[in-house]
């Protein structure tokens, strides 16, 4: 009979870790019989196996989100254990939480493993009261897990120096489902979208809008770009700062900025841009350049804790500059939109460092790590 994993998170809806579950649940779910509880029941992202609706979605009211999040663990731990699995994995401070409290209040014997995705400390701080209060209970009772993932080492890195066990770390990238990437991006496009890409060269992001992401960089490096040459800027996503970023574009380049919100399918405009920029303050991975390495557009980021640098090799693969640097970023994209050869010797390298993050190879590190825990 097949190992029961029950993985926990907030929804299906658009990020990093809802690709990286519906990547990894479709890569295993022929081993394992995989099921995941949902805090809201929305998809965007496949997952494949059973899924399960928590009806506890957050609130904008704090009476409600206090309520709603001790149902949170009631709620979990009546499915713990009416489903009688073999293995608990959350992700992310808020879904750890609940699975560390539901498993310290309930006494859960099942094996758990947690995952961490962003950078601790400014994204916790980007959370206001909750994100302290999250990080002091993940911390608290990190050592009740079985097993701690990190998305890459300067992640687990600062997990360290926030106090959690260092033995109980590991360091797992996110995968990209690469052939996947490969098929998608030569979708067509339509007549919009080619006269868009056909008039300049496209600089695109994707990404959700949101502080954390800091297009405000991004923008004001286009503008300033602008002033020297033709360009166009692209931005894939949805998030709370929208409306200030539609403001930062003054009306006569109104119809060189497009922000159409999410996309199913980024990788046909990807594979259509000139550069792909990463404008961060702060990431855990950074699972989009991977997959615009994929699509064979350069890449430029800032060096931001964490990821980028553990994915770009400067100079070889793609191009960093320092985190909220205005000047830094017009300069690189300046090389890559002035310098053929640089923009095609940047994307051949990419072509070949993408493939240690295939969904094969870092599913195989998930099926070894979850037979390792549930051995233990």
């Amino acid at each position: 009979m097949s190992k029961k994993i029950l993985f926990v998170y907030s929804d299906m809806g658009d990020g990093g870790i809802q690709r990286l579950l519906s990547i990894i649940s479709k890569k295993l779910s022929g081993k394992y019989d995989l099921s995941i509880a949902l805090f809201r029941f929305f998809f965007l992202y496949d997952f494949f196996g059973k899924k399960i609706d928590l009806k506890s979605p957050t609130s904008c009211s704090f009476y409600k989100t206090l309520t709603g999040f001790f149902k949170r663990i009631y709620v979990l731990k009546k499915e713990i254990k009416r489903g009688s699995y073999d293995l608990i994995f959350a992700h992310s401070f808020i879904s750890n939480m609940v699975v560390l409290l539901s498993k310290f209040i309930f006494r859960i014997r099942i094996p758990v493993i947690i995952a961490y995705h962003n950078a601790v400390v400014p994204k916790t701080s980007d959370m206001g009261i909750s994100g302290k209060i999250s990080q002091f209970i993940n911390l608290k009772l990190g050592s009740r897990s079985n097993g701690i993932i990190a998305v890459s080492r300067g992640l687990k890195n600062e997990l360290v120096a926030c106090g959690f066990s260092e033995k109980l770390l590991s360091v797992i990238y996110n995968p990209v489902d690469i052939e996947d990437v490969k098929e998608k991006k030569d979708v067509k496009l339509d007549d919009r979208e080619i006269n868009f890409f056909s008039e300049a060269p496209v600089i695109i992001t994707a990404g959700r809008m949101s502080y954390q992401k800091n297009h405000e960089l991004l923008i004001r490096a286009f503008l300033e770009l602008r002033k020297k040459m033709k360009c166009r800027l692209l931005i894939l996503g949805e998030g709370e700062m929208r409306s200030e970023l539609e403001r930062m574009v003054p009306e006569e380049f109104t119809n060189d900025v497009m922000m159409p919100g999410w996309v199913n399918n980024p990788y046909k405009y990807f594979s259509r841009a000139f550069v792909f920029v990463l404008s961060s303050r702060w990431e855990g991975f950074g699972n989009v350049l991977v997959e615009a390495m994929a699509c064979g557009v350069p890449v430029v980021s800032t060096q931001c804790p964490h990821g980028p640098d553990e994915i770009i090799t400067d100079g070889i693969s793609g191009l960093l500059v320092a985190e909220n640097s205005t000047d830094q970023l017009v300069r690189a994209l300046e090389n890559v939109l002035g310098d053929k050869k640089l923009a095609d010797r940047l994307t051949g390298n990419a072509m070949t460092e993408v493939e240690k993050f295939s969904h094969e190879i870092i599913s195989a590190e998930y099926d070894k790590y979850f037979m390792q825990i549930m051995d233990q």
